[in-house]
């Protein structure tokens, strides 16, 4: 009787289980990037060369050793190849006759599924399958279930999902048999079959393998790469991708799509890349005079006529250029298989840019209104004469302007040449003002006036000189309240005293500038004397494009100094001894003519060799015509110590940052404030 109990005791305790297979509810569809890529040609088509449709099976509560037991057939004319892999069958069958699939386990039932719909060749599937398992066991125990080298996996028992993460327990879990599957970004999933017994207090530490690689494939920066048909990146990309194959497609602009098979192994990093081939076409070019050098995109390709092959299609930059003839540039576009013929007539001229320092200004060039500034224009090659008018009329008819007082008229002559350097006529028409910029800091930019100042006494007239270079000389003795002549020689600071002549330093403490004053060939605006530091920085310091600050010369007779402005081109004048203190003014022997084409009309400032007025016995030292010294002394705005103040000067050498006796009398040139 007691081993009857005891049977009856151990048949109550063991755990019969029943298994039912079934296709969990809507896992069926269609996966978007996932397609037949197996290299095995029995793994494409089937006997009669009917492409597979691949279906990717995923199981739940079924262990390995009985997904590879699972046999699957399908209905008459499909043909069926099964392929293992973790956590899942995948089916190769054949796409055309494909409706259903009977799914057959030695231990579980069967179950035939009807197909939701017609699959398509090469193109992948999922579906999901449950062993749905009841047992009979009684009581309950508690499992915990952590995960390595990370927690924070999703966890599915008997393939129904947990809302925790590991790491999980679960108090009170009924007695039986459970497969716990465990799911995390970048590693592989994982089932585990466990037992729970009555009363167990189970932990199950499940570690789970990498199932990513960082993976880099490289492409050129106009390059878009893809992969599995998702967007990465335009050029290099590096980042993660499940193990296993994907396809990196590379695609660029005008060229030939291509592709690579890349087979990822977790944990391994690898490097990938190719090279989108590019398209091709071809095209003629021909101008008129022939002869042209011919530019695509910076790259020379002869002279025209030419025929030019192997270009890839798309947009393009075409120049020709040819002496004495205007560059011309165009943009064309190449496109798959159609050959391009272009012909292009060249202008014996090219493009100018002229501008003034303010729009809207008036442009004539040989008495034909143009335009008004800025603009460019195409214009012949040769001498001709510039005229630009600042006024608010609108007549462009430059006789009938020339007899409108209001208007403001600047002319330059310009030899337009194929040789030269420059596209750019450039003028200010600050009234009064060079059009040259010179850096007096390194933020502060000025333009000189047109000539040193002047002033009369008897109408308490102030003036620039009418040219750069003129300069009164021993006039400057006659200087008195009442003198009805010019002067330009000044004590230190004199702006609201011009003809004050003292022998006292003391009456010239006080600094009044000149440029305080309305001068009458002047536009209304700021006029100021250049401080100490600012002489010193526009002679010795400042950057300019030909490196030339200033050089000694004789220029139409007068000796003095010119300053380059400091967009200056060497190429303009060829100078000699320049930026250096100890060479003679007739080392630069300058043309009027080359001082007005060439040096005024890009900006140039000549300083006159003026000289100095001794306040002691009105003697004129250092003037440029007939004084044994030329000299130059041209005033700051900054004072010095004991009665002194600081000066340009400029004889056998350029001084600057030297201070002397304030009651003597020196040049000043004015500046305003470039815009």
């Amino acid at each position: 009787m007691r081993r009857f109990i005891l049977l009856v005791v151990v048949l109550f305790l063991s755990v019969p289980l029943w298994a039912q297979l079934e296709v969990k509810q809507g896992s069926f569809k269609e996966v978007p990037g996932f397609v037949n890529i197996n290299p095995d040609e029995n793994y494409q088509t089937d006997d009669n060369e009917l492409p597979f449709a691949v279906i990717k099976v995923r199981t739940e509560n079924i262990t390995d050793k009985q997904r590879k037991e699972l046999s699957f057939k399908g209905n008459a004319g499909t043909f069926i190849m099964l392929e293992y892999r973790d956590g899942e069958v995948w089916v190769y069958l054949t796409a055309k006759y494909a409706d259903y699939l009977k799914i057959s386990h030695p231990d579980f039932s069967s179950i035939e599924y009807t197909l939701p719909f017609d699959l398509q060749p090469k193109k992948g599937y999922e579906m999901t399958l449950v062993n749905k398992t009841a047992s009979t066991v009684s009581g309950s125990g508690t499992l915990t279930i952590t995960t390595k080298p990370e927690n924070g996996a999703a966890i599915s028992l008997n393939g129904k999902g947990m809302k925790q993460t590991t790491p999980f327990t679960y108090d009170m879990i009924a007695a039986g048999q459970y497969e716990i599957t465990v799911t995390k970004e970048r590693y592989k999933p994982v089932t585990k079959i466990v037992t729970i017994n009555d009363g167990d207090n189970q932990t199950v530490e499940i570690e789970m393998p990498i199932d990513v690689a960082t993976i880099t494939i490289n492409a050129d920066k106009l390059t878009n790469i893809y992969v599995d048909d998702i967007f990465k990146k335009k050029g290099d990309w590096t980042g993660e991708l499940y193990s296993g194959d994907h396809v990196v497609r590379y695609k660029k602009d005008f060229h030939n799509d291509v592709e690579q098979t890349i087979t990822v192994e977790a944990g391994k990093a690898a490097t990938y890349g190719m090279n989108p081939t590019p398209i091709l076409g071809s095209v003629s070019i021909t101008s008129e005079p022939a002869g042209a050098a011919v530019f695509i995109d910076g790259e020379r390709f002869g002279t025209t006529p030419v025929t030019v092959t192997d270009i890839i299609i798309g947009p393009h930059k075409l120049t020709l250029e040819k002496e004495n003839c205007a560059t011309l540039t165009k943009n064309f576009s190449m496109e798959e298989g159609k050959p391009l013929t272009i012909s292009e007539k060249l202008i014996t001229g090219r493009e100018y840019t002229i501008t003034t320092d303010k729009p809207n200004d008036k442009i004539f060039v040989d008495g034909e209104f143009i335009g008004n500034s800025p603009l460019t224009e195409v214009i012949s090659y040769g001498e001709h004469i510039i005229t630009f008018v600042r006024d608010n009329n609108l007549c462009d008819d430059l006789e009938i302007l020339r007899t409108l007082n209001q208007s403001d008229f600047w002319t330059k002559r310009v030899k337009l040449s194929p040789n030269d350097n420059t596209n750019k006529i450039k003028t200010n028409l600050v009234k009064g003002a060079i059009s040259g910029k010179f850096s007096v800091s390194d933020k502060k930019k000025v333009y000189f006036s047109k000539g040193n100042l002047q002033y009369r006494a008897s109408t308490n007239t102030w003036r620039f000189a009418q040219h750069q270079w003129d300069f009164i000389g021993d006039d400057n003795r006659y200087i008195s309240p009442s003198y009805s002549g010019w002067i330009d020689l000044y004590g230190w600071g004199t702006g609201n005293d011009p003809t004050k002549v003292t022998t006292s330093d003391y009456d010239y403490r006080i600094f009044s500038d000149w440029g305080n004053n309305t001068i009458s060939n002047g536009e209304s605006r700021s006029w100021f004397t250049l401080t100490n530091d600012e002489w010193v920085y526009v002679c010795d310091k400042r950057n300019t494009s030909s490196g030339i600050r200033y050089v000694k010369v004789t220029m139409n007779g007068v000796k003095g100094v010119i300053l380059l402005p400091d967009d200056w081109n060497s190429s303009f004048y060829s100078l000699i001894n320049v930026n250096y203190n100890g060479y003679y003014y007739n080392d630069n022997i300058i043309s009027l003519d080359d001082w007005i084409n060439i040096f005024e009309a890009n900006g140039a400032v000549f300083l006159p060799a003026a000289g100095e007025l001794i306040p002691y016995n009105l003697r004129i030292s250092g003037g440029s015509r007939g004084y044994s010294d030329h000299a130059g002394y041209y005033w700051s705005a900054t004072y010095g110590d004991s009665d002194k103040a600081y000066y340009v000067n400029f004889h056998q050498s350029l001084w600057t940052n030297h201070d002397t006796w304030i009651n003597y009398h020196f040049s000043v040139r004015l500046v305003t404030l470039a815009e």
